[in-house]
């Protein structure tokens, strides 16, 4: 009976090692990469919805920039339509700079948002 519950004491153990060892590993990694990059640790960005002072058709466009970007990915202003398809704006990687979709007709609503997606 003692061997037995040795045994499974032991195996129990044992993944709770593994993972301590890959967490160290992690945020040994975790640390490099954070002090080698302090701006682009996460992605941040603000989304608009303007409207043109005029009234009539493709009255609206979505803007976003972004304080920081993560490394490696890309961002893109989405207008958002209900009941229609979203517009985008091209990909971008530059900080602090404000990107526009184009200008569209919103007949049901629309509202302002980004993708961001690996480069």
């Amino acid at each position: 009976g003692m061997l037995s519950n040795e045994g499974t004491s032991q195996m129990r153990r044992r993944p709770g090692t593994m993972a301590a060892a890959a967490i160290a590993v992690a945020t040994a990694l975790g640390g490099v990469a954070v002090s080698a990059a302090p701006a682009y640790a996460a992605t941040s960005c603000s989304d608009t919805l303007q409207k043109r002072s005029q009234t009539g058709l493709d009255a609206y466009r979505a803007g976003t920039s972004c304080s920081s970007i993560q490394a490696n990915y890309k961002v893109r202003a989405k207008l958002i339509r209900d009941g229609g398809p979203d517009y985008f704006s091209q990909w971008f990687t530059q900080r602090n700079v404000w990107y526009y979709t184009g200008w569209y007709t919103c007949y049901a609503g629309c509202k302002a948002g980004h993708e961001t997606q690996p480069v």
